[in-house]
């Protein structure tokens, strides 16, 4: 239609043509990066969406064994999927049981999801709130301490100084 407008104007619309091409160029450039930024994503192993990480979370607590999952990242590697993630499990646990519920983790998550390509299992021990609490008040407390002293280290009460 712009087009049309040079063309029918006649003298006087010859700037219609000018400004067409122009408003051309930014729907190409437009959708150029859009394209690009699509491309890149692919490249970069960008992350997957929530929905795709929380369905993987709720498989993996399915499994027999698992206490809790720590972290959870999946990324993007063409039309596949990598996840790395971090099973909790019970402390005490042998080195053998705890390896072998990594395997059912791992081929929990790879049969469910067509998308996944490779699960990283990490197995970590499961600790309840009350334990890290008492952990990071004394932690807290040293530092606390420690942050005083050195402070009063710093300040020379008798030039004022620091």
């Amino acid at each position: 239609m712009v087009f049309s407008i040079a063309l029918i104007g006649g003298k006087g619309y010859e700037s219609a043509d000018s400004w067409a091409a122009l408003f051309a160029c930014v729907i190409i450039t437009f959708n150029g990066m859009k394209l690009f930024r699509t491309a890149l994503n692919e490249v970069m192993d960008a992350s997957a969406p929530q929905t795709i990480k929380d369905e993987t979370i709720r498989m993996a607590k399915q499994v027999e064994g698992v206490l809790s999952i720590g972290k959870c990242r999946i990324r993007k590697s063409g039309i596949t999927l990598l996840v790395d993630i971090h099973v909790q499990v019970e402390g005490e646990m042998s080195v053998m049981e705890s390896h072998a519920i990594a395997h059912l983790v791992k081929d929990e998550l790879i049969n469910k999801n067509v998308n996944i390509r490779d699960v990283v299992v990490h197995i970590e021990p499961y600790h309840s709130d009350k334990i890290n609490v008492k952990e990071y008040n004394g932690l807290s407390f040293f530092s606390y301490v420690s942050s005083i002293w050195f402070l009063l280290l710093l300040f020379d009460k008798k030039e004022n100084t620091i």
